[in-house]
């Protein structure tokens, strides 16, 4: 949404970023993030608005248009301030330090994030959105404070940085034993406390996926026996693939439910959401074979290859919440609407999807809903459901070559490595769950690409280096997820290129990004420009925690590949983090996962001889989290097959802390075996 396009351009005339392009034209005269932005702020000693956000922002684009876009609130922002805009999906380590000054300040964040800071960049306010009213008087404010009583602000400014700056209270505490089965059955004691059980997810609103709690859920059900766990999980995957936070036309999800019943969405769609939603329906659909669960899968991928897949096989990274008709516009129908497009069938279309002649949204609009029992509409219709299930998918498919003629949300086209990284793995989890080829050879497409990038320039960048995109270098996330991914295609293929560019990786992190002092990660690299604090990313969030995710990557590589150092690691890590895993196990849901490997050992499944690749499709099928996977055709590499090839056979060996079983050469056996732990 590009605003008042006869103002001149300010100096984002040279971004290529789509969410500081949104404001090139704006009266204020925004700068971008860079080291001349921050030397003209000293050099003019000038307080400076860093105002953070991105594309599929609806709050963004809100106090854009009725701040940035006003020509007072501009002259009092070009008057006093040195005016910054960050995208913070291409610079979250900026991101991230100044949502702690957020939290610091008023206890909670979000985005818009609008913080002043002192021309050395230390925060002296940091909130989220303000209306036009508040925001000229907190600029008026803090601008007569800093010509009457500098010293005042500057003693403000160094009480939040302090806060920012102090040590994580990091100390190694319980014990990750082989078999306490009673660590992670406390866990579950402490999640059921805010488990919905009637909707899903968790209770109240508003309801986000939080996509790796559920993935823990059902990791820790299957692996300990815990059916209210495994029921958990069913019951969010069914609440969501029924709401209207999915999108019943079109495919894929919106970021979350402004309500407790997944109904009404906000509507941007967001790549990291739909990646990781990609893999956990797919690992419901191994598990349960709910037939549900793989439309998801398919018709989730439909979406983003048709709206978020770029011509080199790449992804991009968001759709807005709102198009030129306003938020959810495009998403949205009325009664009067669907009769015409849908004539004889739209009763039932209505009635399937709880739509009503009112609108169960606002202005008469309805978002599709499904609220019915599947047993009601063939008695109401005296119909076979699976003529109704025929009637509809044909309705849904008028519906989206209908809506496809709408004025369509807008897309944030950049690329960004950890967010594909997501979708790599969410594509071989949907391959392996679906046994469809053309899932892993998206996944390998893309993967080669970053793979290029890595043999190219030994590192990767945070965003797909294309013509014109200037990137600044790759942060934790970017390297944790992508090992992740070269892991999960490894496992998937054997190819033994996935298991090295993985070690690389590795090797990458910790000479760039690891402290030594508290053996964790940091999230910016060595290498990177230095900011006013440098930050470690622990918690879980929508995303896991890069620290959590190398965790486990160093447990899953150093299984995989027998280089034990990389498991002491991890479990030194987990130790580190193990008090925050007990008391609030939501944040630490990734974590979680590494304390399950950790307590349960995996089986390390070697499969060695010419036919192991069509050996491994037949483990792909079923779910088998507490199972990790190697092999070789030769029996030469990685480690754990050495010496385990045997002249016209193909032998499956189980191991499991350093005991491993006799050979054998039946998958259906094997599985059993893993799954009854014989």
């Amino acid at each position: 949404m590009i605003g008042m396009p006869e103002n001149p351009p300010n100096h984002l005339i040279g971004e290529t970023s789509p969410y500081l392009l949104q404001h090139l034209f704006n009266p204020v005269d925004w700068h971008p993030w860079n080291d001349e932005t921050l030397y003209r702020a000293r050099a003019e000693n000038k307080l400076m608005v860093i105002s953070i956000g991105y594309s599929a922002c609806h709050w963004c684009h809100v106090m854009e248009k009725e701040s940035f876009e006003d020509r007072e609130v501009a002259s009092l922002m070009n008057r006093h301030y040195v005016s910054i805009k960050v995208d913070r999906e291409e610079r979250p380590d900026v991101d991230q330090v100044y949502m702690t000054a957020a939290y610091i300040v008023s206890g909670r964040g979000g985005w818009p994030l609008n913080v002043i800071a002192l021309p050395d960049g230390r925060p002296v306010f940091a909130g989220t959105y303000f209306n036009r009213d508040q925001w000229i008087y907190l600029l008026d404010f803090l601008a007569k404070n800093f010509q009457s009583d500098p010293d005042e602000l500057v003693r403000q400014a160094d009480a939040i940085h302090l806060k920012m700056t102090f040590p994580e209270n990091l100390r190694p505490s319980g014990s990750l034993t082989p078999g306490n089965a009673q660590l992670p059955d406390n866990l579950f004691l402490e999640w059921q406390k805010i488990l919905d059980d009637q909707d899903g997810g968790t209770i109240g609103a508003p309801k986000f996926p939080m996509p790796v709690n559920f993935e823990y859920l059902l990791r820790y059900g299957v692996i300990s026996g815990n059916r209210k766990a495994i029921d958990a999980v069913n019951l969010t995957l069914r609440k969501m693939a029924c709401g209207g936070i999915y999108d019943h036309i079109g495919g894929g999800f919106s970021r979350y439910s402004v309500d407790d019943r997944w109904h009404i969405p906000h509507f941007e769609k967001m790549l990291y959401d739909n990646a990781q939603l990609v893999n956990l329906y797919a690992q419901g659909f191994q598990h349960s074979r709910e037939p549900l669960y793989r439309e998801v899968v398919e018709d989730t991928l439909r979406f983003i290859e048709r709206e978020l897949t770029s011509p080199e096989g790449l992804f991009y990274a968001s759709l807005d919440a709102d198009s030129a008709e306003g938020e959810g516009a495009y998403y949205a129908w009325t009664a009067d609407e669907l009769q015409d497009m849908l004539k004889e069938d739209a009763q039932l279309f209505m009635d399937y999807f709880g739509i009503s002649e009112n609108g169960n949204w606002e202005n008469g609009k309805n978002i599709l809903f499904v609220n019915r029992s599947p047993d009601e509409l063939p008695v109401k219709y005296s119909m076979e459901k699976e003529h109704i299930d025929q009637k509809i998918r044909k309705c849904k498919e008028k519906a989206l070559e209908v809506r496809g003629k709408r004025a369509k949300p807008g897309l944030d086209n950049k690329v960004i490595t950890a967010w594909n990284a997501l979708m790599i793995s969410g594509l071989v989890s949907a391959y392996k769950a679906c046994d469809e080829e053309m899932y892993l050879r998206k996944a390998e497409k893309a993967a080669r690409i970053y793979a290029g990038i890595l043999e190219d320039h030994q590192r990767l960048f945070r965003l797909f280096p294309a013509s014109g995109i200037q990137s600044p270098p790759a942060f934790l996330d970017d390297y944790a997820f992508m090992i992740k991914a070269f892991l999960d295609l490894y496992q998937a293929t054997f190819a033994p290129e996935w298991l090295d560019k993985a070690e690389m990786m590795i090797g990458h992190t910790i000479t760039h990004f690891f402290d030594d002092h508290t053996g964790l990660f940091y999230y910016t690299s060595d290498t990177s420009p230095a900011l006013i604090d440098r930050k470690k990313e622990i918690p879980d969030n929508v995303t896991p925690s890069s620290n959590s995710q190398m965790a486990l990557n160093l447990l899953v590589f150093g299984h995989i590949s027998g280089k034990e150092k990389w498991n002491n690691l991890a479990v030194a890590m987990l130790q580190k983090v193990y008090s925050g895993i007990q008391s609030e196990p939501s944040f630490y849901g990734n974590w979680a996962i590494g304390l399950l490997l950790a307590i349960y050992p995996p089986y390390e499944v070697a499969i060695v001889g010419a036919n192991c690749k069509s050996i491994l499709r037949q483990f792909n099928a079923g779910y088998l989290p507490q199972a990790l996977f190697c092999g070789s055709e030769d029996g030469l590499y990685p480690d754990p097959v050495k010496g385990r090839f045997r002249e016209g056979k193909t032998l499956i060996y189980v191991c499991r802390e350093r005991t491993c079983s006799e050979p054998l050469n039946n998958a259906a056996e094997t599985i059993q075996r893993i799954l009854f732990r014989e």
